[in-house]
């Protein structure tokens, strides 16, 4: 045997003689007959299928269910709610955060979206978290919340049925002359850790 070959042999036998054995690539690892797993949290994306008609609405708001550079579009002060992000998390699961992606830009002006989350199917919405701005002439992508941010609110798998959850997307800005906010794209990702 090669003198690398013994030497590895050698530490290998004194960690067996320790109790301890590698990690696993299903992040298991076993120290004095003991197996710990390694928790991540997973992740799942959509984005929605429905948007709810309210007053002061997005013109062509359903443009922002994919990215494909059609767009809702929208002036200062209009708000607009979507649905449908068909999300199924195993039961039990425990929410550890909730993003959003906006992808869209404001031409010559500075415009900013302002989100909300409802777990009631509308009747009342989170602490709301505003992007940075949108100005440009073309997409920008603007992220809120993450891996850790609940929103200010307790979350359970079942608030993300078709019925329960809700985004609320607000408008806001300088967008005199006619300018308009161009949303492509809008998508929400959950963390969390399956039961």
């Amino acid at each position: 045997m090669m003198k690398g070959g013994l030497i590895s042999l050698v530490l290998l036998l004194a960690m067996g003689s320790l109790g301890i054995s590698y990690p696993t690539r299903s992040n298991n690892l076993t120290i004095n007959g003991t197996m710990t797993t390694a928790s991540l949290p997973a992740t799942v994306y959509q984005a929605p299928s429905l948007s709810i008609p309210t007053s002061g609405q997005f013109s062509n708001p359903n443009n922002a269910f994919s990215q494909n550079l059609v767009y809702a579009s929208c002036s200062s002060a209009k708000s607009q709610q979507y649905a449908n992000f068909g999300f199924n998390l195993p039961v039990g699961s425990s929410i550890q955060g909730i993003q959003i992606d906006i992808v869209g830009y404001c031409d010559n002006s500075d415009a900013y979206i302002t989100a909300s989350l409802s777990s009631n199917g509308g009747s009342s919405f989170s602490a709301a978290e505003t992007t940075a701005s949108f100005k440009g002439k073309s997409n920008l992508s603007n992220r809120l919340g993450g891996a850790t941010d609940l929103w200010g609110t307790t979350w359970s798998g079942s608030y993300f049925s078709n019925l329960n959850f809700r985004l609320k997307l607000n408008s806001s800005g300088n967008m005199n002359g006619g300018h308009q906010f161009k949303i492509d794209y809008v998508k929400v990702t959950l963390y969390y850790t399956p039961p």
